[in-house]
């Protein structure tokens, strides 16, 4: 049976501070991040990302603002409009997607569940139609040419001692994109991201401390990115990507404090 799209509700943590949701892989969403993208500075009803996937499934979220997605699917085409920070639509495969109608200072965030790989872009809507497309490359091809190229070399970077992390920026008059891959961009696979939202002006969140984690390899020890993309590690402040779930942080028993 044929996968179809779906609206997914998040969790929606509310505080007077702000309010928090979070994106756990293979819990809210039914495959394991290994990339993700935002798309933010369209302009006001721009339309973005007219293409569709051969393998990789996504996840798309209104951080800020609103757009639409159309889909094309077997059983006919409809509009999903996004403008909630605490719901996401999930992609499958296989799937021609749009985004248009952007409000102005929107902010998009999209997770995939591959690496980047050119051979599994299909941006010829003719193509798509006839279902004629396929990957030139074989699996043990892909891991030799894309995952291996992407080993994150930590001696290029000093980001055990939390300095700021450099994300490719991709610029078009169409609006700009920037995107994170997992063992390359950063060091670490993402397992969840949670974001800050509804801020009152002026007031401070994103305040915790991740202890050490008896057992397990410094660079296993609770490694991030924070709000403001600096690289943290064991017993550092910070807010952002982590690669833990909550389900290992309970296992823990008390292992982490952490005030969100």
């Amino acid at each position: 049976m044929e996968e179809k799209s779906r609206l997914i509700a998040l969790p929606k943590i509310l505080d007077k501070r702000g309010n928090l949701s979070f994106i756990e892989s293979l819990q809210h969403i039914p495959f394991e991040i290994k990339r993700a993208h935002w798309i933010y500075d369209v302009p006001g009803g721009q339309t973005r990302g007219g293409h569709a996937y051969i393998e990789t499934q996504e996840f798309i979220v209104a951080m800020s603002g609103s757009f639409d997605v159309i889909l094309h699917e077997s059983d006919g085409n409809k509009t999903i409009s996004l403008n909630r920070s605490y719901y996401g639509l999930y992609v499958p495969a296989g799937t021609w997607r749009e985004l248009c109608n952007f409000s102005s200072n929107s902010l998009a965030l999209v997770l995939s569940s591959t690496y980047f790989d050119v051979a599994d872009y299909i941006d010829n809507y003719n193509v798509y139609q006839r279902k004629t497309y396929r990957k030139d490359w074989n699996d043990s091809e892909i891991i030799n040419r894309i995952v291996k190229a992407q080993e994150y070399d930590a001696h290029k970077t000093s980001v055990f001692d939390c300095t700021l992390l450099e994300l490719d920026k991709h610029t078009s008059e169409l609006g700009n994109l920037s995107v994170m891959e997992n063992r390359h961009s950063i060091p670490f696979d993402i397992q969840r991201a949670y974001y800050l939202y509804d801020i009152p002006g002026g007031q401070s969140r994103g305040i915790g401390f991740r202890g050490h984690i008896p057992g397990r390899e410094e660079e296993k020890s609770g490694m991030g990115v924070d709000e403001d993309g600096h690289g943290v590690r064991s017993g550092v402040f910070r807010g952002g990507v982590c690669h833990h779930d909550i389900q290992q942080r309970r296992q823990r028993d008390g292992c982490v404090r952490e005030a969100l």
